[in-house]
């Protein structure tokens, strides 16, 4: 855990962006975007509560045909808080949240790898993730689009990483 705070703080840019994330975020949640429950029930991409609920992995592997990580994230969330969709919905944007928050974190270390300065950093996130409609948008409505773009993001930095030292140990 030290390591993580030495790194931050020898970071400045890093611990700003997220700075720059939350009150984003916090901005956005004030003048009243938020997550609406009401669309859950019509999803066709998720599996009904009471399925997962009742027959976790059973039901898992009889829908084969859609996205089995973003179900089984749904269903865990379904065992932890119930069946009621606004508390899906609010756990769901939360998670969503933190997804956008890994997002900006690998959106710097990307930028660290292109050598990009500091400034352009701060431009390219607040047009690209801080005031982002589409990232906004995914955030606010429960769909697995932002846990894709999350590991879109992560096998991007693991490719670059690689390109540089073709090894798997580090």
């Amino acid at each position: 855990m030290t390591s993580v705070f030495k790194y931050l703080k020898d970071n400045n840019t890093l611990v700003f962006i997220i700075l720059l994330f939350f009150i984003s975020r916090y901005f956005f949640l004030n003048l009243g975007l938020k997550a609406d429950a009401g669309h859950l029930p019509h999803m066709w991409q998720l599996l009904h509560p009471d399925l997962l609920a009742n027959d976790y992995f059973k039901s898992l592997l009889y829908l084969h045909f859609q996205p089995p990580m973003w179900n089984s994230i749904f269903g865990i969330f379904v065992k932890i808080y119930g069946s009621n969709y606004q508390d899906l919905s609010n756990a769901l944007n939360i998670f969503n949240i933190i997804c956008s928050l890994v997002i900006t974190i690998y959106f710097y270390f990307l930028c660290k790898e292109f050598a990009v300065n500091n400034f352009r950093i701060y431009l390219l996130f607040i047009l690209f993730i801080g005031l982002s409609p589409s990232l906004l948008m995914y955030e606010n409505f429960i769909h697995y689009t932002n846990l894709t773009v999350l590991f879109f993001f992560q096998i991007c930095h693991a490719v670059i990483k690689f390109s540089k030292k073709p090894n798997l140990k580090k």
